[in-house]
């Protein structure tokens, strides 16, 4: 299975692609179906660009047969410039301020079955509040430095895996 983190690395390199750098706003990402493929499988896949009111509408999908198409993934992208770029931390932890011990987040992905490696383990400190969370990520030292990434796949996956502190879910849960 593909991970959520590489369908965003595509939308990113869209960004970049459209717009000369990779700042852009992703909203209403959504993956309604798993990419899977094969270890010595090709899929090609395909990512649109739709513009619409200052914004453009992505999905990134692959062929199912010779005339049905399966959504993966798909978003919202906006271009942001530098006064976009603010966020107020310090407003954010006076809503977020329950603290999630990490080796109890990351102990309930080992209860659910899935296996994350020491590079996708970035989640240094975690809060969640009401249908929130927000962590203190670093890139492990030992994470290898593979491909010219504009996120690091470990550390962006881990941005997602906080996710999962927001919903209150039984730590042997797993969402699909």
């Amino acid at each position: 299975v593909i991970p959520g983190a590489g369908h965003i690395s595509m939308f990113l390199e869209a960004a970049k692609n459209q717009f000369g750098s990779s700042k852009c706003q992703l909203t209403d990402i959504i993956f309604p179906s798993a990419l899977v493929v094969g270890p010595n499988e090709k899929k090609p896949v395909q990512l649109t660009m739709v513009a619409k009111d200052n914004q453009f509408d992505l999905n990134l999908i692959s062929e199912m047969n010779s005339s049905d198409f399966v959504l993966h993934a798909s978003s919202k992208m906006a271009h942001l410039t530098s006064s976009h770029l603010h966020v107020d931390l310090k407003s954010l932890r006076q809503d977020i301020t329950e603290e999630v011990p990490v080796t109890l987040f990351y102990t309930g992905f080992e209860n659910r079955q899935i296996e994350l490696g020491v590079s996708f383990r970035c989640v240094e400190r975690l809060w969640t509040g009401k249908n929130q969370s927000l962590a203190k990520l670093r890139i492990p030292d030992v994470t290898p430095k593979t491909g010219e990434w504009e996120i690091p796949p470990g550390l962006m996956d881990s941005c997602i895996q906080i996710l999962m502190a927001a919903i209150p879910l039984d730590y042997e849960e797993t969402l699909v």
